[in-house]
């Protein structure tokens, strides 16, 4: 029996592996740790102002005529919407609402955070290759919750790569507490595109897979061999049919083989992503691939 031959298995975190956005959840471990001595305003208020602001960003339309291929069509688009998330990320450092935190606390609740059916169980069997391919990239803002939610598998910190924190640290690392500030490592899909292919230059020779489900993962899905988009909605599904991107089921596919020719096949008109709807579709391919 042959191994999967991976060089990179890469994975979104929110909404991938998890069943919902952990921003919110972060948020909550904050508003534990309020005094009520300071005056600060709601999350409730935050998120409205950044809902606003990505709402006054014009949507970018392409001809069907336009010769621009998908992937930067997708990484125009991430572009446009960058100064609103620059900027929300500025309004919530400096309103000081994630001031305060233990990194404790913010692991202890990644621990706490509800996961995907059969996501850890698939995550783990990617671990124990040979290869040891598994990277996490997220625009999550803290790599202690994210690192909390995966403890089961053991995964290096610095095979997480994601927005964080700022901490005032403690000389053992367990006192320390959050400024409030954020350092956005990862804002967009162009961010996680460069991420990736600093990964594959250093990477061995072998199929590169990510897992993703918004339209952040775009540049990354359509720049890898396995293309895997896991319960997208119809909006995103909209979109990407608006930049010629092909989205099959998995189990519309009779092989393997057929897979990977599937998506080579497209990225010569376009682009083809791979819709799943749970992580076991992922541990079926990967079993393929033993055999």
């Amino acid at each position: 029996m042959r191994r999967p031959n991976f060089s990179l298995f890469v994975t979104d975190f929110d909404e991938t592996i998890t069943v919902s956005d952990t921003i919110s959840a972060i948020a909550n471990i904050a508003s534990g740790f309020h005094s009520s001595r300071y005056a600060m305003p709601t999350w409730t208020s935050l998120v409205e102002a950044y809902l606003e602001e990505i709402g006054r960003v014009p949507r970018l339309t392409f001809s069907a005529t336009e010769t621009v291929s998908p992937l930067k069509m997708a990484l125009r688009i991430s572009e446009q919407k960058r100064i609103a998330e620059v900027t929300s990320i500025q309004r919530v450092s400096e309103s000081g609402y994630l001031a305060g935190v233990p990194r404790t606390a913010l692991w202890n609740g990644g621990m706490s955070c509800e996961t995907r059916k059969g996501a850890l169980q698939c995550l783990e069997r990617v671990r124990m290759l040979p290869s040891q391919p598994l990277r996490v990239l997220s625009a999550n803002w803290s790599r202690d919750f994210v690192l909390g939610a995966l403890q089961t598998l053991n995964i290096p910190q610095y095979d997480v790569v994601c927005g964080d924190l700022v901490f005032e640290e403690s000389p053992d690392r367990r006192g320390d507490m959050t400024t409030g500030k954020i350092d956005p490592k990862i804002l967009d899909g162009a961010d996680k595109l460069r991420v990736m292919e600093h990964w594959k230059a250093h990477a061995s020779e072998g199929l590169v897979c990510y897992v993703g489900d918004s339209f952040t993962d775009v540049p990354c899905l359509l720049s890898c061999d396995l293309p895997f988009l896991i319960q997208p909605g119809d909006s995103l599904l909209s979109k990407l049919s608006s930049l010629r991107v092909d989205v099959s089921r998995v189990n519309e596919v009779a092989s393997f083989e057929a897979l990977l020719d599937n998506v080579k096949g497209a990225k010569l008109h376009g682009g083809a992503l791979i819709y799943i709807a749970e992580w076991s579709d992922i541990e079926r391919v990967i079993t393929e691939m033993s055999v």
